[in-house]
């Protein structure tokens, strides 16, 4: 009866009916809470109530169906918390619980679903560490805790997830280190770590290259978008090539430095020579730096025609003092302004 307009409670006459084996229906406009005598239909493999109104706690009694291979409840406004007793549910393959209110820890019972392929619990109210039990999902395809309050570090026995393909634990408060054993994973799976307070390297591994690890200040690694770590910056200024690098940046800054100097050295001896009266120079012989002859004046007026009024065209380089230009005077009087 899924994608109708059905509205209202879930009758709880329907926990007479033994046999059934399949009830779905999501995507309606369903209200109330779960009835706690879905308990008795034991032969239910198949329940799928998302995308309703649903509100209230996932009943205890859930876990006396334990045939049950698919619980979908996502999309609902659920709350409370994830009941120890859903561990009965042993065949589990697919729980989707996310998109609702539910709260307090993840439960270390969840060692039992040792069948489950889907596990998603994100967007939520989830606080504390993930347990180390999750390692014991070998046939997890799919995790996906994002958007809780979970804290603490990734447990390192997720390595034990040989069928992962999708991890996300994006948007919580996870601290500490990025294992090295995440490298023991499969490659290819989409991981996303963004939004935590995770520090130190990320690992230089395949499955690091394109994840998803952004807004977490305290990581550095190689990655697009991550600074250095002390050590990879230690590593680079004794490699050799930095060394050559340093070279190519530094010389044309000394040569610049050194043009500063001859240009500030040029004025000042201009200044000085404002102050004693000076013969006016013959134009027609190019003698414009005679120290009989100098006149500042007239000098920076062919230096503004040789440049077209100091035009970037004529800039060869900036120093410590300005810009430098270059002033071809006539005749054969090139010189670095």
């Amino acid at each position: 009866m899924h994608e109708n307009e059905l509205a209202g409670p879930i009758p709880s006459e329907l926990g007479k009916l033994k046999y059934l084996t399949d009830f779905h229906v999501n995507n309606n406009q369903i209200t109330g809470s779960l009835p706690p005598e879905f308990g008795n239909l034991t032969q239910l493999r198949r329940l799928n109530l998302f995308s309703n109104h649903l509100v209230g706690e996932i009943p205890k009694e859930f876990g006396k169906m334990i045939l049950m291979l698919e619980l979908y409840l996502s999309g609902n406004q659920l709350s409370g918390g994830i009941p120890l007793e859903l561990g009965f549910c042993e065949v589990l393959e697919v729980l989707d619980l996310s998109k609702n209110r539910l709260n307090g820890t993840i439960p270390r019972s969840i060692d039992q679903w040792a069948h489950l392929h889907c596990l998603n619990l994100s967007n939520n109210k989830l606080i504390e560490k993930i347990p180390s039990e999750i390692g014991k999902l070998v046939h997890l395809t799919e995790l996906d805790l994002s958007h809780n309050f979970l804290m603490k570090e990734i447990p390192s026995e997720v390595q034990s997830l040989q069928s992962l393909q999708k991890l996300d634990l994006s948007h919580n408060r996870l601290s500490g280190s990025i294992h090295d054993t995440f490298t023991s994973l499969p490659n290819g799976i989409d991981i996303n770590l963004c939004f935590n307070k995770l520090s130190g390297l990320v690992p230089p591994y395949a499955n690091f290259v394109n994840a998803s690890i952004e807004s977490n200040p305290n990581l550095c690694g190689n990655n697009t978008g991550l600074k250095l770590c002390p050590s990879q910056i230690m590593k680079k200024k004794n490699d050799p090539f930095h060394h050559k690098l340093i070279l190519v940046i530094t010389l044309p800054l000394v040569w610049t430095v050194l043009v500063g100097v001859f240009m500030y050295g040029l004025i000042a001896y201009q200044q000085q020579q404002k102050k004693s009266p000076q013969k006016p120079p013959d134009k027609q012989s190019g003698d414009y730096f005679s120290v009989t002859s100098f006149d500042g004046k007239l000098v920076y007026a062919e230096f503004l025609k040789a440049t077209t009024d100091f035009d970037e065209a004529y800039s060869i380089g900036t120093g410590g003092y300005g810009t430098v230009y270059k002033a071809e005077l006539q005749p054969n009087n090139v010189v670095a302004v």
